[in-house]
């Protein structure tokens, strides 16, 4: 059986990067600012905003990456997971992705639910980054889908929090795995404190950590998966994500912590 062919395979010069973003975009902001292999590995060429008044424009400006805003005329707003953001808007996304030939598509803090046409056009090139570890199951399912995420983790009495990039499909964070990265503690300390005299700051201290989340894990992470898909190292078969390693192509995910391929089996 012959080899899978990897993802971009058929690219010439850096891997071409297009970024859809509905805030701050501190995803690029970290590729721009901490990652010496933006600009040869890789390229982010054009940014995508969904709204004119959010802090991410300027700070693709500021790193000389043209951005263009294309508003959802039907008036519905991303940011809540289920939002109903139809095909029009995601015509208008698509046609404004072409116009720059990506390799891939970066979520980098997009909130709307992608859908047709851009998934199909760009199938198994969308990546985004996910504020938990999807590993992590409950019945089945991967337990830490959707928003607010990291506050449901502390609550749910997580010793440790990661982000997680993965490919992009029609159900909601259920796309194939590429990177995990490593993890940052929660202080179950602070937050039976915070249990026992105000609850209340246990949203102040999921928020805090999700700052720090963009930086140690988010960055690193989307680092990393624009690295492996620059080198020709991902492949896609059947939906199932494959990473090439000296002993050969394996199926699997890169797990930052260990610094190896790993196998999707953790459960909770």
């Amino acid at each position: 059986m012959s080899e899978p062919t990897p993802v971009c395979a058929d690219r010439s010069g850096p891997l071409s990067v297009v970024a859809l973003f509905s805030g701050g975009a501190s995803g690029v902001r970290y590729l721009l600012d901490a990652d010496r292999h933006n600009g040869t590995n890789y390229e982010i060429v054009a940014g995508i905003a969904d709204s004119r008044e959010i802090p991410g424009i300027e700070v693709l400006n500021k790193g000389n990456v043209p951005v263009e805003i294309i508003l959802d005329r039907a008036g519905t707003s991303g940011g809540t997971g289920d939002d109903q953001t139809g095909s029009d808007y995601f015509r208008e996304i698509t046609e404004a992705v072409d116009r720059y030939e990506p390799d891939i598509v970066l979520l980098s803090g997009f909130m709307r639910i992608v859908r047709e046409p851009l998934l199909h056009e760009y199938n198994g090139r969308i990546v985004n980054v996910h504020p938990a570890d999807l590993r992590l199951k409950e019945g089945g399912s991967r337990k830490y889908r959707g928003t607010d995420t990291v506050y449901r983790a502390i609550v749910s009495g997580e010793e440790e929090i990661r982000s997680t990039v993965h490919l992009v499909t029609a159900g909601v964070d259920e796309g194939p795995v590429l990177v995990v990265s490593e993890p940052l503690p929660i202080n179950r300390e602070i937050v039976h404190t915070f249990e026992k005299f105000d609850e209340s700051m246990i949203r102040t201290y999921a928020d805090l950590v999700q700052e720090w989340m963009k930086w140690a894990c988010d960055g690193p992470a989307l680092r990393k998966t624009l690295e492996l898909i620059a080198g020709g190292k991902v492949y896609l078969d059947r939906g199932e994500v494959h990473l090439k390693s000296e002993a050969g192509v394996e199926r699997g995910y890169y797990d930052l912590e260990k610094n190896e391929i790993a196998s999707e089996s953790t459960d909770s």
